[in-house]
């Protein structure tokens, strides 16, 4: 049995156009010890590299015409953001699942949030989709955008959040199979910032406890 140990592997860079900082990134990522743990390891090494060179070519140059465009136009500048931080949810000597927040911000009234997650088999060394998680037939998709849309409803009606007024339509609209992650109880789903709701309700997310499937989760090995 294989025992991981978590690490955080963080890339940080301060981009200076002339003297004057215009980009600040951090981006962390996780790591695992094991031997088994190396697709795991491969994959967001690849992840942090890519959103690092997006930053260098993409990110930087934005920042610096913004600069010049602020001492044009005789207003402030404020530097720009890139930053990720993630949190494992978790961890077990077969399976790892983990949640990730992306900040942005590259001037205007507010940054973007943009979220994802990582859910994979380390004996196999495979990133899992949703449909894994449940034995062949079972119609998962179904219960789990009933489960979701009586949850908002619920919050709607505490005022615990402000959702837009076709709700339902945009709950199967912005679903996605890939937005997900696991804890050793419950499953949880998650919605692009602005796809249910304003930006000052955050990324929307829904918990479900793997008891509302029954036997028909079968992530870790249910008979």
């Amino acid at each position: 049995m294989d025992l991981f140990t978590p690490e955080a592997h963080t890339i940080s860079k301060t981009f200076i156009s002339g003297q004057t900082p215009v980009l600040r990134v951090s981006l962390s990522s996780p790591s695992l010890s094991g031997e088994l743990a190396a697709p795991f390891n491969r994959y967001n090494e690849a992840l942090a590299k890519m959103q690092f060179h997006r930053a260098e070519t993409t990110l930087f140059p934005l920042a610096e015409k913004d600069l010049q465009s602020a001492l044009w136009e005789e207003r402030p500048f404020v530097c720009h953001t890139l930053r990720s931080d993630f949190r494992i949810y978790l961890l077990t000597s077969t399976h790892i699942s983990l949640y990730t927040e992306t900040y942005s911000y590259s001037g205007g009234a507010h940054g973007h949030i943009a979220a994802s997650a990582q859910t994979w088999d380390l004996r196999q060394g495979v990133l899992l989709t949703l449909s894994d998680l449940f034995r062949p037939g079972y119609a998962w998709e179904g219960k789990i955008l009933s489960a979701i849309s009586a949850e908002a409803r619920k919050r709607a009606r505490q005022k615990a959040s402000e959702y837009y007024s076709d709700l339902p339509k945009r709950i199967r609209t912005y679903f996605d199979p890939h937005r997900f992650y696991v804890t050793n109880s419950a499953l949880y789903i998650f919605y692009p910032l602005y796809s249910l709701a304003p930006y000052e309700t955050g990324i929307p997310i829904f918990s479900i406890p793997f008891r509302r499937f029954g036997k028909n989760f079968v992530l870790f090995g249910t008979d």
